[in-house]
């Protein structure tokens, strides 16, 4: 199979765009979220109350990590856009979770540095 060129004159499907917002608390990135077309907000940190009434998707208030393995593909099929926020409090939660298993603790209950390779 000969490599595919796409030349300049020609489109480049885009499937999928990833967006990583990061800046100081108040500036609106959770806002910005929001301005997504049918976007889901994962609230990692409790914060989603903060939007206010530019809130314009569906909150998931996640407690623990298993709120959100849990999830199927037809409870995401109404949304074209997920939010994780933040991306820091959910690797918190992701390690919160890994601990719960003896096998990824160290002997003074720290995360395996396997296991925090599993939440990163």
């Amino acid at each position: 199979m000969a490599l595919p060129i796409i030349t300049a004159d020609q489109t480049l499907l885009v499937q999928a765009i990833i967006v990583y917002l990061y800046a100081d608390p108040g500036l609106g990135k959770s806002s910005m979220g929001f301005t997504a077309e049918k976007a889901i907000s994962f609230d990692f940190d409790r914060g989603a109350h903060r939007t206010g009434e530019l809130r314009r998707g569906a909150v998931v208030q996640v407690q623990q990590w298993s709120d959100v393995a849990n999830l199927t593909p037809q409870d995401l099929a109404p949304y074209k856009t997920v939010v994780i926020d933040t991306v820091g409090a959910m690797l918190e939660c992701i390690k919160t979770h890994l601990l719960l298993t003896a096998n990824n603790r160290q002997k003074d209950g720290s995360l395996k540095l396997k296991a925090q390779g599993l939440a990163n």
